[in-house]
């Protein structure tokens, strides 16, 4: 059962270890409720999403299929120069190619710990060479059933288009108010 957050009987106790996961201990009649928090000092976000990185297998929901499998099938969402996106299967959608950036997928790994934005689970981050050598970069992420926003906007009244408008102001003001880790560049203090 979750801790009520708003009764006054609750004690707070505050706990940190050497991992910097600081913790709140809530105590209530015998009652313990550990809420676990991050706290981010200057190079934690460096260590924390280093590449390759491959979730856990317990939280795929099907096998991680491999880069020749996803190059020959998958339902194509968007094509560009140097970079394709496919949905694969009902589980993933993947981004991969040469002008694909590691980093978009090192920052929703962050996002999605630190902030209240939704975002898409990371299932991993990779590169592989193609045949002449160069690098090929995939990023493998929670497929999100639905219909995409731009298919469905003319369709809307203007009430259901002012409430999207405020929630997604909302997660770009969130966004806009995470903290510079002390550097101008990418996670792992790689230039721009």
């Amino acid at each position: 059962m979750p801790p009520p957050f708003a009764r006054r009987d609750w004690t707070l106790s505050p706990i940190c270890n050497e991992n910097n996961i600081s913790s709140i201990q809530l105590a209530n009649s015998g009652n313990l409720h550990v809420i676990e928090l991050r706290a981010y000092h200057e190079g934690d976000i460096d260590k924390m999403y280093e590449l390759p990185f491959f979730a856990s297998k317990s939280r795929l929901p099907a096998p991680l299929p491999p880069p020749e499998v996803i190059e020959g099938s998958g339902e194509i969402i968007q094509e560009q120069s140097g970079r394709r996106v496919i949905r694969f299967s009902d589980c993933y959608v993947i981004k991969y190619g040469l002008n694909v950036s590691l980093t978009e997928g090192q920052n929703m790994l962050f996002v999605r710990e630190t902030q209240s934005v939704p975002v898409p689970e990371i299932f991993a981050l990779y590169s592989t060479n193609n045949e002449t050598g160069r690098k090929v970069n995939y990023i493998i992420m929670e497929n999100i059933s639905g219909r995409p926003l731009d298919t469905v906007w003319t369709q809307l009244d203007s009430s259901d288009k002012v409430k999207i408008s405020n929630q997604l102001r909302t997660h770009l003001d969130i966004l806009r108010s995470v903290p510079a880790p002390g550097y101008f560049g990418c996670i792992g203090e790689e230039a721009l």
